[in-house]
């Protein structure tokens, strides 16, 4: 009994430590990776410097700067192609800042190429179930509706203020996988739900 309570105690420690070491993180989905080692972190540098850039959040400009932003691909064992970038800042507040920068701003960030592309925070466990969730409830009110109306911001339900024509091969597996389109941005979008003020597949921690 003793060791039972021991354990649980120790992992609710660990997991306390681990979502505040998350809320200090913002993560670029869908960016692509060169097979060559060196060649990736380059572009990861120069792709993570164009997004603070463009965020223009002088707080996260400040924290670069300084050398005090970090980052890497996860998960770090897997072969290079599309894992997610997980961009660390000082403090959540930092992290914040630099999400709202590019949130303020109608359309994709400039440095995201790919139409998958977008950037968001890094989600617990739990709130990754909650994003799966609301990506097919976005694609089945999109799919009644007829028109792009729905999306998904981190792991809650968003309106867009101006809908869109559905895109090619809309609610296919594939194409659902990536509805969580957060690139579009607070102007163009309202939430229903969780707040949207924080910007989707991705394996946790």
């Amino acid at each position: 009994m003793a060791r039972e309570v021991y354990e649980a105690c120790t992992k609710a420690v660990m997991d306390k430590n681990e979502y505040a070491d998350k809320e200090t993180r913002a993560v670029v989905i869908g960016s692509t990776e060169s097979k060559v080692p060196a060649e990736s972190l380059k572009k990861d540098e120069e792709l993570v410097a164009s997004l603070i850039d463009y965020s223009e959040s002088e707080a996260a400009k400040k924290a670069l700067a300084d050398g005090k932003v970090t980052h890497h691909r996860h998960p770090i064992d897997r072969p290079a192609h599309k894992r997610p970038l997980k961009i660390k800042f000082e403090s959540k507040d930092i992290r914040d800042s630099f999400l709202k920068g590019i949130r303020s701003k109608k359309g994709r960030p400039p440095p995201l190429v790919s139409p998958s592309s977008f950037v968001r925070i890094d989600l617990t466990p739990t709130q990754l179930a909650l994003e799966r969730e609301a990506r097919q409830e976005a694609v089945k009110k999109n799919l009644e509706a007829g028109h792009l109306l729905y999306g998904v911001r981190d792991f809650s339900l968003i309106t867009y203020k101006h809908p869109r024509a559905l895109p090619p091969n809309y609610g296919t597996p594939r194409e659902s996988r990536y509805l969580s389109a957060a690139d579009i941005p607070s102007t163009d979008a309202s939430s229903s739900g969780a707040p949207s003020t924080t910007a989707s597949t991705a394996s946790s921690t």
